[in-house]
């Protein structure tokens, strides 16, 4: 069986977490608005991808439950 060499989804979760808060730091220790604004914008992707996916998990293991 070949080993996969490609990365998980949860490093690229880990990326845009440290992304995130580098920019978010970055743009409020230099007082920039559009370091500031990025990490807002990147803080609203990761925040809206985590709730779909627990929203998803959440419908898909009441499913898995009823499944005989």
């Amino acid at each position: 069986m070949r080993k996969s060499t490609g990365s998980r989804p949860s490093d690229l979760g880990i990326f845009l977490f440290i992304l995130t808060v580098l920019a978010l730091g970055a743009g409020a220790l230099r007082k920039e608005l559009a370091l500031t604004l990025m990490g807002g914008v990147l803080l609203a992707v990761l925040g809206y991808s985590v709730i779909a996916a627990l929203i998803l998990w959440l419908i898909h293991a009441k499913r898995a439950e009823r499944v005989p």
